[in-house]
């Protein structure tokens, strides 16, 4: 996703850090940075439950790691701590944590809007129906691609 755009720094948020899935997109985006020009930089942002706090900082492939239950510690690193394009990978699939990430990440309001949040995919969740239709006409741009 990155490489598509010349920005150059980019922070993907990565719900469900701990698991397999988000591990193994953690540790290729870790050797793709490796692989790319200084001018270009990532930073891998993991969320998770305050249980597997511990393991997920513990792997050293994400750059910082906060808790869904921490929601003030969450809004802090919105508002002052992620850059100016950041991509939402979203493994969980909660309407509630999405819809707090798209409107943590807009900026001002109306038609002339924008956002931070330059991609969201959406790639699990419980109940995916469900969640898209719950939050899709709620959520500040972009909208969610599964």
């Amino acid at each position: 996703w990155a490489a598509k755009d010349n920005k150059n720094h980019w922070d993907i948020v990565i719900t469900s850090a701990s698991s397999k899935t988000s591990i193994g997109l953690a540790f290729a985006l870790q050797q793709q940075q490796k692989q790319e020009s200084k001018n270009h930089t990532t930073r891998l942002i993991g969320l998770t439950s305050a249980s597997n706090l511990e393991f997920t900082r513990q792997l050293n492939l994400y750059h910082s790691v906060l808790t869904y239950e921490q929601e003030d510690v969450l809004q802090d690193h919105m508002q002052h701590k992620w850059g100016e394009n950041v991509i939402l990978v979203d493994m969980r699939g909660t309407a509630s944590l999405m819809e707090m990430i798209h409107s943590g990440l807009a900026v001002g309001t109306g038609p002339s809007s924008s956002s931070r949040l330059k991609e969201s995919i959406l790639v699990g969740s419980t109940d995916y129906q469900h969640n898209r239709r719950s939050t899709s006409r709620r959520l500040c741009d972009p909208q969610p691609q599964f």
